[in-house]
C-alpha cells in the first residue's frame, strides 16, 4: 500500500504513529543515499533521490496536518 494511502486510512493515533515511524526511517535511508550519491558525483541518482525524499516529506507534513 502506498504511504499516502496508508495514512488516509489510519484510524487510530497508533497506526497513525506507526506510518510516521516507518516514514521516518524512509526520510533517513533516503537522505543517506542522497549524501552517497553527491559523493559519487551520481547527479541523476541524486536528482531521483531528491523527489523520493520530497515524497517523504509530504507524508510527513500530510500527518502533522491530521485532525
Amino acid at each position: 500500500m502506498e504511504a499516502r494511502e496508508e495514512l488516509e486510512d489510519a484510524q487510530t493515533e497508533e497506526e497513525v504513529e506507526s506510518v510516521v515511524k516507518r516514514n521516518k526511517e524512509r526520510i533517513r535511508t533516503e537522505a543517506e543515499a542522497l549524501e552517497r550519491y553527491f559523493a559519487g558525483e551520481d547527479y541523476e541518482s541524486a536528482l531521483r533521490s531528491c523527489v523520493r525524499l520530497r515524497y517523504w516529506q509530504g507524508i510527513e507534513e500530510a500527518a502533522k496536518e491530521r485532525p
